[in-house]
C-alpha cells in the first residue's frame, strides 16, 4: 500500500512539476504590459522608454524623437483616469503549415482623461511573432485620438 501511495505521489509530482511552462505569456498579457509602459510614457513624458518599445525596422526609418515628442504635446496633462483600461480589437494570427508565423495585437486604451479635463483614446499594433523578420517584433505604430477625433501618430503600420 505505501508504494502504491509512493508510486501516485511521484507520478504526480512529475506531471504537475514538471510539464508546465511557467515562462509562456499570452498575447493579452504582453498587451497589457505595452498599454501600461505606453500610458507611462506618455504620463511621465519618456520619450526613450517609449523609443525602446518601437520595433526595430520603424525605429530606423522613422524620427521616432520628433514623432513622440510631437505627440506628448498634443497629449495635454497628467493621467488622472485609466477610464475603461484595455480593450482589444482583433488581432491578427496567421499559421503556414500548423505554425504561427505572424501574431500581432490592437490594443485600445479609450477614455483616457487628464487632469486639465482633455480625453484621449490610444490605439496601437504590435507584432509579437513575424517570422523571419525579427526586426518587426515590438510596436510599429500608436495613434493617439483627442476627445474631437483629431489624430496624432508615432511609427507606421507594417505589412
Amino acid at each position: 500500500m505505501r508504494k502504491h501511495f509512493l508510486i501516485i505521489l511521484l507520478i504526480t509530482a512529475i506531471i504537475t512539476g514538471g510539464c508546465t511552462n511557467n515562462s509562456y505569456e499570452s498575447p493579452s498579457k504582453i498587451a497589457q504590459q505595452y498599454s501600461d509602459d505606453i500610458l507611462y510614457c506618455f504620463d511621465n513624458n519618456d520619450i526613450q522608454k517609449l523609443k525602446t518599445l518601437f520595433c526595430e525596422s520603424i525605429s530606423q526609418s522613422h524620427d521616432l524623437e520628433n514623432e513622440i515628442q510631437t505627440a506628448f504635446e498634443f497629449f495635454d496633462g497628467n493621467i488622472v483616469s485609466k477610464g475603461k483600461g484595455i480593450g482589444m480589437s482583433e488581432g491578427g494570427v496567421l499559421r503556414e503549415n500548423g505554425k504561427v508565423s505572424k501574431l500581432t495585437v490592437h490594443p485600445n486604451l479609450l477614455y483616457i482623461t487628464t487632469d486639465t479635463g482633455a480625453e484621449y483614446s490610444i490605439y496601437f499594433c504590435a507584432y509579437l511573432v513575424y517570422e523571419n523578420h525579427s526586426e518587426n517584433i515590438g510596436i510599429t505604430y500608436i495613434n493617439v485620438f483627442n476627445s474631437d477625433n483629431e489624430k496624432i501618430s508615432i511609427g507606421a503600420d507594417i505589412i
